[in-house]
């Protein structure tokens, strides 16, 4: 049985659907979509919790001086991630980006 995601999983999911983005882009997408605020803790959070569900995977970047030698954590829809996106799409008749189904 297909675990579906939440409303927030949603979100992300559709965000990641054009393709692998690190932590800011999509919380800034996210903000701009939902005009709500979402901390940067509470989506890390949540991204791996969607790690765990198998929706997203996770990698680390190359550290770059810019960013303090830091890694970002760049995210990508995995094969159940794409499926769950669709299946919220179908229940929903449009996808998670407000596009028609």
């Amino acid at each position: 049985m297909q675990r579906l995601p939440n409303q927030r999983e949603g979100l992300i999911l559709g965000i990641l659907l054009t393709g692998e983005k690190y932590g800011r882009e999509i919380r800034n997408e996210f903000e701009t979509m939902t005009r709500t605020k979402f901390p940067l803790g509470s989506l890390y959070v949540t991204l791996d919790r969607m790690v765990q569900k198998g929706f997203v995977k996770c990698r680390d970047g190359s550290p770059k001086a810019e960013y303090g030698d830091s890694r970002r954590k760049y995210f990508a829809l995995t094969a159940e991630g794409h499926s769950a996106a669709n299946a919220v799409r179908s229940f929903l008749g449009f996808d998670v980006l407000g596009k028609e189904a």
